[in-house]
């Protein structure tokens, strides 16, 4: 009887350490949980807010300047690089010849 007792109280022993550890690592993640929420709802309400107080509309869609610059840029960069891909294409035509 004796040595069933000890085996129940080691499995106990074991079981409530797992469950410790389980609730220990449960809590950070559950009070992060929460604090990212309130967050998240508190800047959906500021962002909504902002957007219907704004009196321009329009100015929401309006491209940021460095986006366009750059997306000219990149296009004018393709363009070069496909010049000098139909060079190179022209050159290994002319060398296989």
């Amino acid at each position: 009887d004796s040595s069933k007792i000890a085996i129940i109280q080691i499995l106990l022993t074991a079981y409530f350490n797992i469950v410790r550890k389980s609730i220990a690592d449960s809590v950070p993640k559950a009070i992060m949980y929460g604090l990212v929420n309130k967050v998240k709802t508190e800047l959906q309400q500021d962002l909504l807010k902002a957007l219907l107080h704004s009196s321009d509309g329009s100015s929401l869609t309006l491209e940021d300047p460095e986006v366009s610059n750059g997306r000219k840029r990149s296009r004018e960069i393709i363009a070069l690089l496909s010049n000098a891909q139909d060079l190179i294409d022209q050159v290994s035509v002319g060398a296989l010849c």
